[in-house]
């Protein structure tokens, strides 16, 4: 599925006595899935239409023309394998410095840096930087190494899907890929690059500052 700024590919084991290129509408299918009593179901092309089966049940939901969905990125074959754990906690500790503000183009998203092993976000008030992402030095040979500014709603995406399992992330120079592994099925989201420069965060630091600790359950 897609709503141009990101695309969702699902990919699910399934004994097929032949190939079934449909596009369906969303409400009507999720409607429908969401109504059936099982874990098998059975779908079949009857002229326009998809018919789903599972048990005694049978829907019936309408197809669209496939040629007007628009074709989905490619994957490149690089990529480099985060901590799907570690990437989790990284959006939740940065997810609410993003800004709301539609004019700030740059600042909707966060920043996935490779380089400093964190990810940054900021709304020009605010600034979070959250580290420890763990990965070996990757250099600068291909699109994936370096920074990536990622948008909130895939990164909100993300949060529901990530589990403590590797995920893999690569890019090319207009998008960036994030895929799960589940069993025998892939969850792989693509998501737009954000243009523009994000704001230099280390100009704002604070150098030679007081710090303390404190215990954040007795917070």
């Amino acid at each position: 599925g897609t709503n141009l700024e990101v695309f969702a590919i699902v990919t699910v084991p399934a004994n097929a006595d032949y190939a079934l290129d449909v596009c369906l509408p969303l409400q009507q299918l999720t409607a429908c899935l969401n109504s059936l009593d099982g874990l098998m179901i059975e779908m079949s092309r009857v002229d326009r239409f998809v018919l789903v089966k599972c048990g005694a049940l049978t829907a019936k939901i309408p197809t669209m023309d496939t040629a007007s969905f628009p074709e989905p990125p490619s994957v490149p074959l690089k990529s480099i394998m985060m901590d799907g754990s570690v990437l989790a906690r990284l959006i939740r500790q940065t997810s609410y410095a993003i800004s709301m503000e539609e004019s700030q183009f740059t600042l909707r998203g966060a920043l996935l840096s490779f380089r400093e092993q964190a990810m940054i976000a900021t709304d020009g008030h605010r600034l979070a930087i959250a580290s420890g992402l763990g990965i070996e030095d990757t250099g600068e040979a291909d699109q994936t190494a370096g920074n990536h500014l990622i948008g909130k709603l895939p990164l909100a995406i993300l949060s529901s899907w990530l589990i403590d399992q590797p995920v893999e992330f690569s890019a090319t120079e207009t998008h960036q890929f994030f895929s799960m592994f589940y069993g025998d099925g892939t969850f792989t989201l693509a998501s737009r690059k954000l243009t523009g420069h994000f704001p230099d965060h280390q100009r704002v630091m604070i150098e030679n500052a007081h710090t303390a600790t404190v215990v954040v359950n007795e917070m």
